[in-house]
């Protein structure tokens, strides 16, 4: 789904249309997050965007990252330590060796099925994904720690996100 600013009257098309690939469990896609806000704000109306989720864990038995030496859970921690030491944005990293993310895949299926609901759906329900991630160090491959989020997301949004919607259709994603 294409994303888009909102267009006073008359607007013409979008002067810039970008396609974002990320991760809810990407370091580098969280360090980015707060200047990819201000780049929306500052395109309000001009530019339009979409949201692709790269999946980039299936599994750790099959995970390799050579570039950053990153092969198993208890790895990551570091790099989002050199990441927040990089960048300046905070990253918890605890849940690296208390309870780590086994996959991306639950995350970004999340993801879409908020997603399906509106792009405003999408877009509230992956900041607050990874805020839980980053910020709170909850494991986002759990589906009860989804689901929680979903209902945090409901509470926040004033009727934009519907907890009951994204459950239903989380379960017949996860299907597939």
């Amino acid at each position: 789904m294409a994303q888009t600013g909102a267009a006073g009257p008359g607007s013409a098309a979008p002067l810039l249309h970008v396609t974002y690939y990320t991760d809810p469990l990407c370091c580098w896609s969280w360090a980015l997050e707060p200047e990819w806000s201000r780049l929306r704000r500052a395109f309000v109306g001009r530019m339009a965007w979409r949201l692709r989720m790269g999946g980039m864990i299936r599994r750790w038995d099959r995970y390799e990252d050579p570039l950053n030496a990153v092969h198993r859970p208890a790895q990551m921690g570091p790099l989002w330590m050199q990441a927040e030491r990089q960048t300046g944005v905070r990253m918890e990293n605890r849940v690296w060796t208390e309870d780590p993310p086994d996959s991306s895949w639950p995350a970004c299926l999340a993801f879409k099925a908020a997603e399906l609901q509106s792009p405003f759906a999408g877009d509230l329900y992956l900041r607050c994904m990874r805020g839980a991630l980053f910020v709170g160090s909850r494991n986002i491959a759990r589906r009860e720690i989804l689901s929680e989020i979903a209902a945090e997301c409901a509470m926040e949004s004033d009727d934009s996100f519907d907890a009951a919607r994204w459950a239903h259709d989380a379960s017949v994603s996860a299907k597939l």
